[in-house]
C-alpha cells in the first residue's frame, strides 16, 4: 500500500481526537470573550503623538462612534493597542471638542506614531467624563500588520481601561489543558506527517491563516487551528498539487534564446522560449489536479516575447512561482504583427498568484523616445510601447514579491478584476520615463495594493472608472507623479466610490494625492479618504483637478463634469517645492462637495509662505496649515 493509504486511517483517528480536544478545550476555558473586557490595569509605555526617537512607524486609527451614542461627546478618550512581543502605542488624548469629534453615527480617523509593531491584537480604550461616549469598532492600520478591526457597541465604563485582548500569548497561557496538548501533539504529526508531501508549503488557505493567527482570541484560535489541520489532513489526504517547470517543456534561460523562429504551421511562426511557455500554459491550464504551481526557476534569465496566457482554466487555483528573471525583447520588431499595448497578459484566469523574487524586465528604454508627449502631435504615431503586466478579467488575484522594472508604458494594469491583492513588490522606472505608470485600475473591486516601492516616470497608482472598494497603504512612492484618481471622465460616464489611501509616503514626485476629471465628463467620485500621507519635497502636495488636459491645447471648455463628493484630506504632514500646496480646483457648474481637510500641515521646502487655492470647492477645514479660508461652505 501506498504511504498515503497507510495514513488515512490515522489521520482520521487524530482528527477525531482534535476535534474533541478543540471542544473539551473550548468548554474548559475561561477566559473565551466574545465582547470587550474591562481590564484592572494597564502598563502604560509613554509613546507620544509625534515622531520621535521611539516613534518610528505611523498608524491610521478610524473610530465609527455608535448611532447609540450622544449626539456629541465632551468625553476625555485615551487610546493604548499593541501586538504580542511588547510594542505598544499610546495616544493619552485623542478627543477634540472643537472639532467636535466622535459625533454620533460618525468615523474619526487620527494618525499615531508608535513602536513598530507586528500584527496589532490588543486594544484599549480609556473615557473620562459625564456624556457616556460609546465607540462602535476601532480599525487600525499599521504598516507592517494587516488592518484589524475590533468591534465595541456598548458604552465604556468611565475611568477604565476597556477593550479587547486578542494575543495568541493569551490564547496558549489560558489553554493548558488536556485538549491542548492533545493538539499540539496532533499538530506535530501532522507536520511530519505532511512533511512528505510538497503540497503543504503551498496550502494557500493555511498560509491565509497563519497571517491571522496573531490577532485571535482564545475560541477563535481553537476554531481557526482545527481549519488549519483540516487544511493539512486534506492536503496530505489529496496530495493533489501538480507542479510544471518551463524548462521541462523546453525554455533556454541564457537571456538571449527565443530569437529563432519555430514553424508551427505554414502561417504561423513563433519563437523557442514563447513556444516553451505557451506549452507549459496548456499543460497548467488543462491540468486535472485541483491546485497547480508553474515554476520559472532561479538563476535563469529566460526571454521571452509578447505573450497572452488565457483561461478559463480548470485547477482550482494556480501558482506562478516566479524565481528567475523575464525579459522582454530589446528590439521592437518582436511585435510585429502583434499587439503593442502588452507584454505578459493574463485573461480570464480565477485564484491565480504570481510572487516570488524575480523580476519582469520591460526593456523599456527602446520605447521611452517616443513614448506620449503631452503635445498636439498625433495620438496614433506617439502612443506606441506595451505594459509589462495586463490581468484581465482576473478574480482572486494576489501578486506577492516580484520586481518589475523598465517597462514600456505601465507597469501593471488590473482590468475587469475582482478580489486582488498586491502586496511587497516593486516597481521601478527613471523618473524621467513618459506613461509609466506602477499600477492602473479599471473596472476593479476590492482591490488591495499595500507595503511596496513604485518609482516611475507618471503615477505611482492610479484608480481608473469602474473601480470600486480600493484600500491602498504603505506605499513609497517616487519619483514619479503620486496616487491618483482618474484622469476619469474624457470618455464620458465614469464613477469611482470607496477608495482609501493610507500611511503612504511621496518624496520628490510630481505630485502628491490627486483626483483628475477632464471637462465634458460624466458620473461621479466619492467617499474617497487620503489619510496619514507624508510628503517629502513634493511639488504639488494636495490637488484636485477638474480642469484636467495634459496637453493644454485644444482643451474643451464643457460645463458638464464628474460629481466630486465625500473627499477627506486627514493627517497629512511634509514639504512642497511649490508654494501653492494645496489645490481645490472644482468644476465652476457642478462643484465638489463635502470635503474636509483635518490635520493637515504642509510647509515650504525653502521656508516661503505657502498657500491654498480654490474654485467653487464646498466643505471644511480644522488644524489644517495653510488655513483653506477659500473653501466655501457645506
Amino acid at each position: 500500500m501506498s504511504p498515503a493509504r497507510t495514513s488515512r486511517p490515522a489521520m482520521l483517528f487524530l482528527l477525531v481526537i482534535t476535534v474533541a480536544s478543540i471542544t473539551s478545550g473550548v468548554q474548559a476555558s475561561r477566559s473565551i470573550v466574545f465582547l470587550p473586557q474591562p481590564l484592572s490595569s494597564l502598563d502604560i509605555i509613554n509613546t507620544t503623538l509625534h515622531q520621535g526617537q521611539n516613534a518610528r512607524c505611523s498608524f491610521t486609527v478610524s473610530i465609527r462612534t455608535s448611532c447609540s451614542s450622544p449626539t456629541y461627546t465632551r468625553d476625555q478618550i485615551s487610546l493604548a493597542f499593541g501586538d504580542a512581543y511588547g510594542n505598544q502605542v499610546y495616544a493619552p488624548r485623542i478627543d477634540d471638542p472643537a472639532s467636535r469629534a466622535f459625533e454620533r453615527c460618525s468615523k474619526d480617523t487620527y494618525t499615531v506614531y508608535g513602536p513598530c509593531t507586528y500584527q496589532i491584537c490588543y486594544v484599549y480604550l480609556y473615557r473620562s467624563g459625564f456624556d457616556g461616549w460609546i465607540p462602535y469598532d476601532v480599525t487600525i492600520y499599521g504598516y507592517n500588520s494587516k488592518a484589524v478591526t475590533f468591534i465595541y457597541n456598548v458604552a465604556i465604563p468611565g475611568n477604565t481601561w476597556y477593550g479587547h485582548n486578542y494575543c495568541r500569548s493569551r490564547a496558549v497561557k489560558s489553554a493548558g489543558n488536556l485538549g491542548w496538548s492533545l493538539l499540539s501533539v496532533g499538530s506535530t504529526m501532522l507536520y511530519t506527517i505532511a512533511g512528505l508531501f510538497r503540497g503543504l508549503a503551498r496550502c494557500a488557505i493555511l498560509r491565509d491563516v497563519l497571517e491571522e493567527i496573531m490577532m485571535i482570541s482564545n475560541s477563535q484560535f481553537y476554531l481557526v487551528t482545527f481549519l488549519v489541520l483540516l487544511c493539512m489532513v486534506s492536503s496530505v489526504w489529496s496530495a493533489d498539487i501538480k507542479t510544471f517547470n518551463v524548462i521541462d517543456f523546453g525554455a533556454v534561460g541564457d537571456g538571449r534564446t527565443d530569437d529563432l523562429p519555430v514553424r508551427i504551421c505554414k502561417h504561423l511562426i513563433m519563437y523557442h522560449n514563447m513556444q516553451a511557455f505557451l506549452k507549459a500554459w496548456e499543460a497548467v491550464c488543462q491540468s486535472e489536479s485541483s491546485r497547480v504551481i508553474l515554476v520559472i526557476p532561479k538563476r535563469k534569465k529566460f526571454l521571452l516575447k509578447p505573450s497572452e496566457f488565457d483561461g478559463p482554466c480548470k485547477p482550482s487555483s494556480i501558482h506562478i512561482q516566479v524565481s528567475g528573471n523575464i525579459i522582454a525583447p530589446n528590439s521592437k520588431s518582436a511585435w510585429d504583427g502583434a499587439a503593442t499595448n502588452a507584454w505578459l497578459t493574463f485573461a480570464n484566469i480565477n485564484h491565480l498568484t504570481v510572487n516570488g523574487n524575480g523580476v519582469f524586465d520591460g526593456q523599456g528604454h527602446i520605447w521611452w523616445p517616443n513614448a506620449c508627449a503631452n503635445d498636439n502631435t498625433s495620438q496614433e504615431t506617439q502612443c506606441k510601447g506595451p505594459t509589462a503586466l495586463i490581468f484581465r478579467r482576473c478574480d482572486q488575484l494576489r501578486v506577492r514579491g516580484v520586481t518589475i522594472i523598465r517597462s514600456a508604458r505601465s507597469h501593471i494594469i488590473l482590468t475587469a478584476c475582482n478580489e486582488v491583492s498586491i502586496a511587497n513588490i516593486r516597481i521601478m522606472s527613471p523618473g524621467d520615463s513618459l506613461n509609466t505608470d506602477g499600477i492602473d485600475v479599471s473596472g476593479s473591486t476590492n482591490v488591495r495594493i499595500h507595503n511596496s516601492l513604485i518609482a516611475t516616470g507618471d503615477d505611482c497608482i492610479a484608480i481608473g472608472g469602474g473601480s470600486s472598494n480600493v484600500s491602498i497603504s504603505g506605499i513609497t512612492c517616487g519619483p514619479g507623479h503620486g496616487i491618483s484618481i482618474g484622469s476619469l471622465g474624457e470618455g464620458g460616464f465614469e464613477v469611482v466610490e470607496d477608495v482609501n489611501v493610507r500611511n503612504c509616503t511621496m518624496k520628490d514626485t510630481l505630485a502628491g494625492v490627486r483626483i483628475k476629471t477632464w471637462q465634458g465628463g460624466e458620473g461621479y467620485a466619492r467617499r474617497i479618504a487620503f489619510e496619514g500621507i507624508v510628503f517629502v519635497a513634493v511639488n504639488n502636495p494636495i490637488i484636485i483637478d477638474q480642469f484636467y488636459c495634459p496637453s493644454r491645447v485644444n482643451c474643451k471648455n464643457d460645463t458638464a463634469a464628474v460629481a466630486l463628493s465625500d473627499i477627506t484630506f486627514r493627517g497629512i504632514l511634509g514639504t512642497s517645492l511649490m508654494d501653492e500646496v494645496i489645490n481645490l480646483s472644482c468644476s465652476e457648474t457642478v462643484g465638489c462637495k463635502n470635503i474636509l481637510l483635518d490635520r493637515v500641515y504642509i510647509s515650504s521646502v525653502n521656508g516661503n509662505p505657502v498657500h491654498a487655492k480654490c474654485i467653487n470647492a464646498h466643505g471644511r477645514y480644522t488644524h489644517t496649515s495653510p488655513a483653506v479660508k477659500c473653501l466655501l461652505p457645506p
